[in-house]
């Protein structure tokens, strides 16, 4: 693999978590618009998704096709 093919899939990486990202923001501001404090995808997310949801405060439980997102009322 050189360079331009690694940039690619790196590239293609970015993306598909940046979508995955998107994705899962507009469902956790459907949920909170609705007067929710969870959620749940019924699939899994990608590790670095997870990580990200988690950095900003959410807690995240998992288990095989399945992730809840939660986060305080308060």
């Amino acid at each position: 693999m050189d360079a331009t093919q690694a940039k690619e899939i790196a590239d293609s990486l970015n993306t598909d978590n940046t979508n995955e990202l998107s994705e899962v923001n507009q469902k956790i501001a459907d949920a909170v618009y609705a007067g929710d404090y969870s959620l749940i995808i019924e699939s899994d997310l990608s590790p670095k998704t997870i990580l990200d949801i988690q950095s900003r405060g959410f807690l995240v439980s998992t288990s095989p096709n399945m992730c809840r997102i939660s986060w305080d009322g308060n």
